[in-house]
């Protein structure tokens, strides 16, 4: 095949197209047109303010050629840039969004300004690669503006490109922080930063120490041509470890033979410092000798380079050992989350059960019913809670019941009380359940008083009724579908017609419960009542527990 002629020259090309532009026209011909007019004129402004040159313009298209590839690059940045307040304007469903490619390579210029090549066809292939929106640049593009642009860039691999026989790097111009953004990213904790590169958020950073600047000069380009940019220098062990103070690295590349600080004396340091010594670790050194590789090793470090370097070799090493790094905290990661749900798991049955129910349950799997003697059980309901549902809205009546819920639930924790269950207005509760105590009738009643007290401080002020009765009662998980624990028995039976006889506001506990407690409690008595089963009992209304 005959080639074009013309004039051959090495020049950084632009090629740009419009990402769905075939939806676009299909919808509304006119207005994209319209739209596609508007942008060329921001195309062609930026090309002109960066020194270059619009070649074509066919279709959707863009073509650009310039003498610079910095200036090629910060002009792809610019339109897209000058192009999103634009789309921002706009409806969704009308946006129109460019791909950029930017590469660098050889062209032929016809006399009519048309160029042909294979530098032509790679900037198309970046193009297709790039995002809506974004820009992406070949291999040789990269090399060029690292270092002399503030853009970042990510690696996203080698892409096959048609009649070139090798793989072309390819680059993604990372998009710029939104304001306040970097900040944030910066107001990180060390902690934060770990969390977000073992999540893979973030790329794992490399960090190069040697006191020779042609080393570290040397290690961060090849490095950064196989694909990492995420990279940190230090000219010394102290400067490296003030650096690994400040932020998390996935790996270091440490030299031996330095000046007041050695490799050995940095690499001790880190391993032995609890937040750093899963940092993964590279020697290296001119030093070849088998007892300096040993004592590395020994040390804890995860490899070892000779100098002078071998790309081959340093990309294997550094590749196995960032891999391993990724690995291990991912494992960690996941441990933290097993052990925050685990957490989580024992805050909610903390919630459901009483403690040693929920520690029957984590040891055994189960909670079988047991009989538990000389319980007080305790039944606390809310006067007019039904009335004040029906009146006042949901919001209105869940707004004013959290304070005295917790105020309810105070007074079981502070009297060491275990919650059973709290529905339809009413509580129940157990003294000497599964946590043993002297006097547990003497805690019901404390904790009834210290209920109703809660209910007067409150405004609007709530009244509540509080039914104590004590005895043998059954206690455990009913349920296969939908576990409940709940307490059952006579006791609890009489607690709850004790709750509904008494009075607002006051404390009533059954004639046998009193006699545990006379001496220590100051009561008044309001007569008989007959239990289910036909017992009766007598109503005694505390006052005041010592």
């Amino acid at each position: 095949m005959n080639q074009p002629e013309g004039e051959r020259k090495l020049a950084a090309i632009l090629s740009a197209d419009v990402a769905g532009y075939s939806r676009l026209m299909g919808e509304d011909d006119h207005a994209t047109v319209a739209t596609l007019n508007r942008y060329r004129g921001v195309f062609k402004d930026r090309v002109a303010d960066h020194r270059g040159r619009i070649v074509d313009t066919a279709g959707d298209s863009v073509l650009a050629e310039f003498s610079s590839v910095v200036e090629a690059v910060s002009c792809a940045v610019a339109v897209q840039g000058a192009l999103k307040p634009l789309n921002d304007a706009l409806s969704e469903n009308r946006r129109m969004r460019f791909r950029i490619g930017v590469n660098l390579g050889d062209v032929i210029v016809q006399d009519d300004g048309t160029i042909y090549g294979d530098g032509v066809n790679i900037a198309a292939r970046m193009e297709s690669l790039a995002e809506a929106g974004g820009v992406c640049l070949s291999g040789n593009v990269f090399d060029q503006v690292d270092g002399k642009l503030e853009f970042a860039f990510d690696f996203i691999g080698e892409h096959e490109v048609k009649n070139i026989a090798k793989p072309v790097r390819v680059y993604r111009v990372r998009a710029a922080a939104e304001p306040g953004e970097a900040q944030a990213a910066d107001d990180l904790s060390l902690p934060e930063k770990r969390a977000r590169a073992a999540a893979g958020e973030d790329e794992l950073a490399i960090l190069i120490v040697d006191d020779n600047e042609d080393n570290r000069y040397t290690l961060s380009r090849r490095l950064k041509r196989q694909g990492h940019t995420n990279l940190a220098i230090a000219e010394n062990g102290r400067q490296a470890l003030d650096i690994m103070a400040e932020q998390p690295f996935g790996l270091v590349l440490l030299d031996i033979m330095m000046p007041e600080m050695n490799g050995y004396q940095v690499l001790e340091h880190i391993k032995s410092d609890m937040d750093l010594r899963d940092t993964s670790v590279i020697m290296i050194s001119a030093l070849d000798d088998m007892e300096s590789v040993v004592r590395c090793l020994e040390l804890g470090a995860e490899d070892y380079l000779p100098k002078p370097f071998n790309a081959t070799l340093l990309k294997a090493r550094v590749g196995a050992a960032l891999e391993k790094k990724r690995l291990r905290d991912q494992q960690e990661a996941q441990m933290e989350r097993l052990e925050a749900e685990r957490r989580r798991a024992d805050n909610v049955l903390s919630a459901l059960l009483p403690a040693g129910a929920a520690r029957a349950l984590k040891a055994r799997g189960e909670v079988r019913p047991a009989r538990f003697d000389d319980v007080a059980v305790l039944v606390c309901e809310i006067v007019d809670f039904a009335r004040r549902c029906e009146d006042d809205s949901p919001e209105q009546v869940e707004s004013e019941l959290r304070p005295l819920v917790d105020g309810l639930e105070a007074s079981i924790d502070k009297h060491r009380l275990e919650q059973i269950s709290a529905a339809g207005g009413a509580f129940t509760a157990a003294a000497g359940l599964y946590a043993p105590l002297d006097e547990a009738p003497l805690a019901a009643i404390k904790c009834g008083l210290d209920m109703v007290a809660a209910g007067r401080r409150l405004e609007p002020r709530w009244q509540v009724r509080v039914g104590i009765h004590g005895g043998a009662v059954f206690a455990g998980i009913l349920g296969r579908k939908h576990y409940s624990f709940d307490l059952w028995g006579p006791p609890v039976d009489a607690a709850r017609r004790l709750a509904r006889e008494a009075e607002g506001g006051t404390v009533v506990v059954s004639g046998p419960l009193w006699m545990d407690v006379r001496g220590r409690c100051r009561g008044k008595s309001r007569g008989s009542i007959s239990l289910d089963g036909g017992e009766t009992v007598e109503m005694i209304e505390c006052h005041e527990a010592d």
